[in-house]
């Protein structure tokens, strides 16, 4: 049988076979007994749940704990704790723009997690993970729509479809729990989850945003915003680059700090244009070259400031809107 395991030389992730007693390494040639290559894997894999427990008690560091886990399940495959603990945190690292939603259905249903006496509860507390991590995004997203532009909304509505599949998912797989195993594992309400899902519905189905049909595929839906149709199954998030920008401008609560900088940078513009001039027609001509320099280096310098914050701005917007 084909396993995955770590060299302990070269620290390379290679596949032997356990039918021998023997391996070496295809990277660095080094040979092993194959017990101590599995005994160097299993704690090594030991380590990496370590480093993904201590990625998930730090404040947004939901990447490096998905990367993490997805790398146990290169080594493990199907195992329950890296599978929920994955797919969590790829919820979970999602952005407004960046999310992480048609993967997770696609990666669930790929993955063997069986419901039985030894893993409902570990299954049902996922799943309770799963609800208040999409209705945190969701709760923001509606926030969010009244505030937001015309292609920030359209990426909103593809988040919301997105966000209602996941529902789907959740409760096609909740309803194969016991009401005993429910309430075990589960510490949210099934009228709390429905209420939330009729409320996404609602904003969902409006007329004026998209046309569906009775059963809401993906290949029926469609939005109209923007003055145009886009529809759901070929929506590309990459046509949507620049909205970053838009967030700065449009919805950050700090944009009047935008305005006083480029009022300044205008002026900078401005005396440099009149120390030019002064440069040609005023004696000494060292006023207008000294107004001329002092503008320019004014200029950069709150250029400077310019670039550093809007790249702070992004930051602090694409952490507030990853789901906590």
């Amino acid at each position: 049988m084909k396993v995955k395991v770590i060299c302990p030389e070269c620290q390379s992730a290679i596949e032997i076979d356990d039918a021998y007693d023997i391996a070496t390494c295809h990277e660095c040639q080094k040979t092993f007994q194959v017990l101590d290559l599995k005994k160097y894997t299993a704690t090594y894999i030991a380590k990496l749940r370590r480093n993904a427990e201590s990625y998930e008690s730090n404040a947004y560091s939901f990447k490096e704990a998905f990367n993490v886990y997805k790398e146990i399940l290169t080594f493990i495959p199907n195992d329950l704790d890296a599978a929920c603990g994955m797919l969590i945190n790829g919820i979970k690292k999602s952005s407004f723009k960046d999310t992480y939603f048609q993967e997770f259905i696609t990666t669930f249903n790929s993955l063997d997690l069986t419901l039985d006496s030894t893993t409902y509860i570990r299954l049902g507390h996922f799943f309770e993970q799963i609800y208040t991590s999409i209705n945190y995004f969701q709760l923001h997203l509606v926030s969010f729509l009244k505030s937001c532009n015309e292609k920030e909304k359209e990426i909103i509505y593809k988040d919301l479809m997105d966000l209602y599949y996941l529902y789907k998912l959740i409760f096609e797989n909740v309803a194969l729990f016991t009401s005993e195993e429910y309430h075990e594992s589960i510490f949210v309400e099934k009228e709390i989850m429905e209420k939330s899902f009729d409320d996404l519905k609602k904003i969902i189905l409006n007329k004026e945003v998209v046309s569906y049909d009775n059963d809401v595929n993906k290949d029926s839906v469609i939005f109209h915003l923007n003055g145009k149709d886009i529809k759901y199954s070929e929506f590309n998030i990459d046509d949507y680059n620049d909205v970053q920008d838009f967030n700065v401008f449009r919805v950050n609560t700090s944009a009047k700090n935008y305005i006083y900088i480029f009022v300044a940078l205008i002026l900078c513009c401005v005396l440099a244009l009149v120390g030019a001039i002064l440069s040609f027609t005023v004696e000494p001509k060292y006023i207008g070259y000294t107004i001329l320099g002092i503008s320019i280096a004014a200029f950069a310098v709150i250029y400077i400031i310019f670039v550093i914050m809007r790249k702070r701005t992004l930051a602090s917007l694409n952490s507030y809107s990853k789901i906590k």
